[in-house]
């Protein structure tokens, strides 16, 4: 029997890598056969209101998004969700959606969070933070669920914890970004 090396082991030999960098879109697969995609922009991964039948029809430069949030590094680098495109995305863009909230339960306290802005936490309030994403990386499943519950128009029983369902986004204008309930982005 051949021995195998230890880094071989431990790193899936022969599997396959990407790296996704800001401006990558990504294909998601979905239980009913069609696609989601998910752009990258900063940390998270903005998941766009349209999906296709096919993975290689990005909605590229559409700018509505179901939400945005952070996904775990693997996920991103497994080729599970391969890139399929590039979508240019706006400075000021990434800057509006790196904005998030950190809830202590524990507390009752809230904060803004920016991973745009290198060090920026601000105590806030639940009424500040209302529509933002909780800050945190989300599995594949988790994403994939919050996609259908969004989808038609539902919360996800992901969110079950949280006092509100974060709104959708829409950068269709660059000098009023903003957010807005989820019926109005699958419009």
């Amino acid at each position: 029997m051949k021995k195998q090396k230890r880094g071989d082991a431990e790193a899936g030999k022969g599997k396959k890598r990407q790296i996704v960098k800001t401006g990558d879109v990504v294909a998601i697969p979905l239980p009913d056969g069609k696609y989601a995609f998910g752009l990258k922009i900063g940390v998270k991964t903005a998941i766009y209101s349209i999906t296709s039948d096919r993975p290689d029809k990005p909605p590229i430069g559409h700018r509505k998004f179901l939400f945005a949030t952070g996904v775990y590094a693997d996920i991103l680098s497994d080729t599970s969700w391969p890139k399929v495109g590039k979508d240019s995305i706006s400075q000021s863009a990434v800057e509006f959606v790196s904005l998030g909230y950190i809830r202590d339960a524990r507390a009752g306290t809230y904060e803004l969070y920016s991973d745009f802005f290198v060090g920026y936490i601000k105590p806030s309030n639940m009424e500040q933070c209302y529509g933002l994403e909780p800050v945190s990386a989300w599995d594949s499943h988790h994403i994939v669920d919050r996609i259908i519950a969004s989808l038609k128009s539902e919360r996800s029983e992901w969110l079950s914890d949280s006092p509100w369902i974060p709104f959708a986004i829409d950068l269709t204008n660059s000098d009023h970004m903003k957010r807005i309930p989820v019926a109005e982005v699958l419009q």
